[in-house]
């Protein structure tokens, strides 16, 4: 369905949560907003679907996910525009995101169906047989930061082990999550396999306790997050939560602080800031800490923020005037904390959620810097005598998700991140990111369960152990 047709059949609007061009400024309306009985004959058709699915072999599900990879050479671009007209992303970083999904489908089919395979377990006098079976319809309860690419890394898994998924997408990304089901119906996904749901909090919670729900996994905010974990814990439904990150990059003495401040400055800036994974704490051993404040302040400051569909801007706008207006809270309360602004710190000027990127000098723990996940253009730089001070900074959050150590001794580095970081995911001398082949997720206020790999795929399966004669 063209995005055009997909307007003309929006559900009604949500008077309370307005749709806003996060670079023009333009009112675009209400929220759709789905009634209860709508969402009930999704969730039933989603039942039935799954019905037929479940007994459909892995390798002619993995045949879907393939035709899907080609379809998205046809509306790679029309998802990209949605993607940078409703969140704001850059257009070839929206391009980015699909791309991502072009490799998760070569994983999906080249090692999914092996992975979803009965495994034949011999133990000395018994045997068994080990089946990932599915569990039934999940729940995902996605972000808007990356509106394609998390929904997709979401319920291609889901899917190819034999679930139905039911979409409920953040509200100011309508027509991503549109386009999106439009894209699994072309691929030749069942009617009802795949489906959307445009449904408020409280429907939300509603859903997560249906009787015909079989788990939700949820990527968002930690209050949220708890929230639907609490709703499915209740209910005694498996669930998955990725609740973001406070990632802390560790620079230490003997690196060469030029190409780790350009990877520190590409990598914060990217989506404008808006990322779970990145530097968002950089702790750099004193005897380069000026040289990389610096350096750094210097490439936040040459940001220049411009239309996000133009290939020459740098700077994208944030998703919602309201989160640019939280930052700068955010960032008056870091300041009354002690930290010094080195560059940046404001709102910049005009209709678009733009603010400035900005390194911030923070003293450590105690700022929100630390405690909390800042969602924008913001570095927090910090000072550190030796590795264990630097391990110690780093741990002091009660986020868990990645981080980066830069070390000449890459041994010693990989030991750190081994031994010393409380995080799900780690990187040696390059940034921190996700691999279709492993798992993704984090540890403490980051959440729990594992997206992509192996790992992932099987997560949302039940595991039956049979033992044979």
């Amino acid at each position: 369905m063209s995005t055009a047709a997909q307007r003309r059949n929006r559900p009604a609007g949500d008077p309370r949560v307005r749709l806003v061009d996060p670079y023009s400024g333009e009112d675009r309306g209400p929220a759709p907003l789905d009634s209860p009985a709508q969402i009930e004959a999704q969730l039933q058709r989603a039942h039935a679907a799954f019905r037929m699915w479940r007994a459909v072999g892995a390798g002619e599900r993995a045949c879907l996910v393939s035709r899907l990879r080609r379809r998205l050479d046809n509306v790679e671009r029309d998802l990209a525009a949605d993607v940078t007209a409703e969140m704001g992303k850059l257009y070839r970083e929206a391009l980015g995101e699909i791309e991502s999904v072009r490799r998760l489908c070569a994983w999906l089919c080249g090692e999914g169906p092996g992975a979803l395979a009965p495994e034949k377990v011999d133990a000395g006098d018994r045997r068994f047989e080990v089946h990932y079976c599915p569990l039934g319809i999940v729940l995902i309860v996605m972000p808007w930061n990356f509106p394609v690419w998390q929904v997709l890394r979401t319920a291609l898994p889901l899917l190819l082990a034999g679930n139905a998924v039911v979409l409920k997408h953040a509200p100011n990304v309508p027509e991503c999550a549109r386009g999106v089901a439009a894209l699994m119906a072309d691929a030749g996904f069942p009617p009802g396999l795949f489906s959307n749901v445009f449904a408020d909090n409280s429907a939300t919670i509603d859903m997560v306790r249906h009787p015909l729900v079989a788990g939700v996994s949820f990527t968002g905010g930690r209050t949220a997050g708890a929230l639907i974990g609490g709703a499915a814990g209740a209910a005694v439904k498996k669930s998955v939560l990725e609740l973001g990150g406070n990632d802390a990059w560790i620079i230490m003495e003997g690196c060469d602080a030029g190409p780790v401040v350009e990877a520190v400055a590409d990598t914060r800036l990217r989506n404008c800031g808006q990322s779970c994974l990145g530097p968002k704490r950089v702790l750099v051993h004193r005897s380069l800490y000026a040289e990389v404040r610096d350096g750094l302040a210097d490439r936040f400051a040459h940001r220049r923020p411009g239309p996000p569909m133009d290939p020459a801007t740098r700077l994208a706008p944030m998703a919602k005037h309201g989160l640019r207006d939280g930052l700068d809270a955010k960032l008056t309360e870091c300041r009354r904390k002690g930290d010094r602004v080195v560059t940046g710190g404001a709102a910049l000027s005009g209709p678009g959620a733009f603010y400035a990127p900005t390194v911030l000098e923070t003293r450590g723990p105690g700022s929100p810097v630390w405690d909390e996940e800042l969602f924008g253009p913001v570095a927090a730089v910090a000072s550190f005598e030796g590795l264990r001070d630097a391990v110690d900074m780093a741990n002091a959050t009660p986020y868990g998700l990645g981080a980066v150590v830069f070390d000449p001794d890459a041994e010693r580095a990989a030991r750190v991140l081994r031994d010393g970081l409380r995080v799900g995911v780690g990187a040696v001398n390059e940034r921190a990111g996700s691999h279709p082949a492993v798992p993704f997720g984090g540890a403490g206020a980051s959440g729990y369960g594992r997206e992509m790999g192996v790992a992932g795929l099987r997560e949302f399966t039940l595991v039956k152990t049979i033992r044979l004669r």
